[in-house]
């Protein structure tokens, strides 16, 4: 297929584009400072288009990379009779409107931490199968911290209640994590954004209430007797 290739060096250069900013999370103004547009022509006159760029946030000035691409074919109605091209957008580092990291995931144990971060990579990335076997993995990774005893992660779950480290309506819903990961893992099954987002919740307060908060406290004086 003949194609005609022209690159245009800055042509967004100046523009404001709204994209979710990484450290803001939440959609902010961004500048576009530098950018390279590649447009391919074809002679059955479709056209695609890429736009690589530097944005700027002009709130907290954190800089991204973003790529949008379009096809002249991908054409959505916006109202009656009124029709544009529908563009596809990326960003790195990836990231997910409303969810950060967790404050203070460096009081993880390192194991658990990097589980973690892997987890949130992936669903911030929209990577659904891999990020449902993440938050298996990862609440594999805190019975293996605290020395759950099992053959299966169904029964290592239930002894963190005999440990003391979960509460039995605690174990009951890491179950029903276990059974998303399950899906992932040996269906391939896409969870739904919304799902994911809570079993991720769930498995964030995991690690709240079982290493963050405990070693804040710690370091805070909390729960020591009057006589340390």
């Amino acid at each position: 297929m003949d194609v005609k290739t022209t690159i245009m060096p800055n042509s967004s250069q100046g523009k404001e584009v709204k994209v979710a900013c990484a450290k803001c999370i939440e959609p902010t103004k961004h500048n576009i400072m530098f950018s390279v547009d590649i447009l391919h022509n074809y002679r059955d006159e479709i056209s695609e288009s890429e736009s690589h760029q530097i944005v700027r946030c002009l709130g907290c000035d954190s800089l991204s990379l973003r790529l949008v691409r379009s096809n002249s074919e991908d054409i959505i109605e916006t109202g009656y009779g009124e029709f544009e091209v529908d563009e596809k957008e990326e960003l790195y580092p990836p990231r997910a409107v409303g969810r950060p990291l967790l404050n203070d995931a460096h009081f993880l144990p390192y194991q658990v931490e990097y589980v973690y971060k892997e987890t949130h990579h992936a669903l911030c990335s929209n990577l659904r199968v891999l990020a449902a076997i993440g938050i298996r993995v990862l609440v594999e990774a805190v019975c293996k911290e605290e020395e759950a005893e099992g053959d299966n992660l169904y029964q290592r779950i239930n002894n963190l209640v005999k440990l003391g480290v979960l509460t039995e309506p605690g174990a009951r819903i890491l179950q029903g994590i276990r059974d998303v990961g399950n899906d992932a893992a040996h269906e391939t099954k896409r969870h739904r954004p919304e799902k994911l987002g809570t079993a991720f919740d769930v498995a964030e307060n995991l690690l709240q209430n079982v290493y963050i908060i405990p070693e804040k406290a710690h370091r805070l004086g909390f729960g020591q007797s009057e006589s340390d």
